[in-house]
């Protein structure tokens, strides 16, 4: 049994002629999970560079770098990426560095909280991105409508048009033999 990736259904062209909708964001699969361990790799690689400069601030870096997974691959993206922040983090900049055991344990606190943050960040982002495709999906639905009652609204134009002109008819249908009724009984009285 292998991993099932999700199939992308095509998007049906918008009748007015509007430009399709870019797909929600967050849902074009693994790749962007992928894509979302980048900044931790790139945060680790930054820090390590100028180490010197951020010495005393493990976590500088890493709080943007998952924040920006976040944003990248959901909170599909967002738990990966933090787990290899804060495992980057931990190895490469707790003491004893480059080892994966710690002297003391006082940096469970910090690791427990970052986690928990890149959770929130992806949850957020999960969110924010259900809320863009609503709102885009509404829109749709707005401009449906709008169209629809412009429809609505022409048939209603022609059908008053219709009524004018068949009561203008009638009108005159009635005017035509009532003159010619009362104009010869006017001259005879």
């Amino acid at each position: 049994m292998g991993v099932q990736v999700p199939v992308r259904e095509p998007v049906p062209p918008q009748p007015s002629g509007e430009p399709e909708e870019a797909p929600p964001h967050g849902h074009s699969g693994w790749g962007r999970v992928l894509l979302a361990l980048l900044p931790p790799l790139a945060a680790a690689g930054l820090q390590l560079l100028f180490w010197d400069r951020f010495q005393p601030f493990i976590w500088f870096l890493f709080y943007p770098a998952v924040f920006l997974s976040s944003w990248i691959g959901g909170l599909r993206g967002a738990v990966p990426a933090t787990l290899l922040a804060a495992f980057l983090a931990v190895y490469c900049f707790v003491p004893p560095r480059f080892t994966v055991s710690k002297e003391s344990g006082r940096h469970h606190d910090s690791v427990a909280v970052f986690v928990l943050m890149g959770g929130l960040f992806g949850l957020f982002h999960q969110r924010l991105a259900r809320a863009r495709r609503e709102a885009v999906e509404a829109l749709r639905a707005t401009r449906r409508a709008h169209r629809e009652l412009e429809g609505l609204y022409a048939k209603a134009q022609e059908m008053d048009e219709l009524k004018t002109r068949f009561f203008s008819n009638v009108s005159h249908e009635l005017r035509t033999p009532l003159t010619l009724i009362l104009g010869p009984l006017e001259q005879r009285l």
